[in-house]
């Protein structure tokens, strides 16, 4: 146990589904940024939750954004100014031409 009462864990594998186990969750920070929000978060993260993530697009861009989960398994936000430098999760990376 920490000093701030908490017990962290180690999960090995995708992080685009998430951690059942753990939920629900009050926030998720995805650390890799994804082309649509994958439906695990939406399921995993309470309603009235937040999830901070990357949104990429084809060419290349993207940024930040914060989602509010709604009481229906959808999710809204605004995009936050700045920039940001996540790499793009694999399964939502661009095909090659």
């Amino acid at each position: 146990m920490t000093t701030a009462g908490y017990r962290p864990r180690l999960i090995q594998g995708d992080g685009l589904l998430g951690d059942d186990e753990g939920a629900p969750y009050d926030h998720l920070i995805a650390t890799c940024s994804v082309r649509s929000t994958p439906p695990a978060w939406l399921r995993q993260v309470r309603p009235g939750g937040t999830i901070l993530t990357t949104v990429s697009g084809w060419l290349y861009g993207s940024g930040l954004v914060r989602l509010t989960v709604g009481e229906n398994g959808t999710a809204t936000g605004t995009f936050l100014p700045g920039t940001v430098s996540f790499m793009i999760a694999r399964p939502h990376a661009p095909r090659p031409r």
